[in-house]
């Protein structure tokens, strides 16, 4: 092997490991994603089944919580598959580079061109994951934005304040106090 080939695969060995590096990073965070997922569903879960035992079938409250629970098990799903598809990557992004060392071993070609499909496969994988999530990420903001429509439209003294909404004070009304305080002394 040359010092040119050698070269070219100490590169490619380093770009498959950033790749890992990368995939690793998304791994984790998708990973916190669907542990909260899971802790605010059993706390929800916990919720709905208080409700149903202490006899309140027909409340506002106990079907807000189904509509609730089921946009957030949709929400799991979700983040599973994309934790799912995450691993996929990094076990691809690792075979690439194993596949690559073992070039380093073996003067064999096609050992090349097997690294590049896994790397290539492994970095689509991972754009669809995180890809998967932008959508997610997108439906649960948007169903906060209509749950809170529903909740102002509600009407009821608890979410607009008795009818009132707190008004914000204006800078100029504390104005003409302080042009009386100044004129007095």
């Amino acid at each position: 092997m040359s010092i040119e080939q050698t070269d070219q695969l100490i590169r490619l060995i380093l770009n498959s490991l950033l790749l890992v590096v990368i995939c690793v990073g998304v791994v984790n965070g998708l990973l916190m994603r669907q542990t909260a997922f899971a802790n605010r569903l059993r706390g929800m879960q916990k919720e709905y089944l208080e409700l149903l035992g202490a006899g309140l079938l027909q409340t506002d409250r106990l079907m807000q919580l189904k509509v609730q629970l089921r946009q957030l098990r949709q929400h799991y799903r979700t983040a599973y598959a994309s934790l799912l598809a995450a691993q996929y990557a990094l076990l691809l992004c690792m075979a690439s580079t194993v596949v690559i060392a073992f070039r380093m071993l073996f003067p064999a070609n096609w050992l090349i061109h097997t690294a590049l499909i896994l790397f290539v496969l492994g970095s689509v994988i991972l754009l669809s994951s995180i890809g998967l999530t932008l959508l997610d990420v997108y439906a649960a903001n948007r169903s906060l934005g209509e749950e809170i429509q529903w909740v102002l439209s509600l009407g009821t003294p608890e979410t607009n304040w008795g009818g009132v909404m707190p008004q914000r004070r204006s800078r100029t009304h504390h104005r003409p106090t302080r042009r009386l305080n100044r004129t007095a002394n």
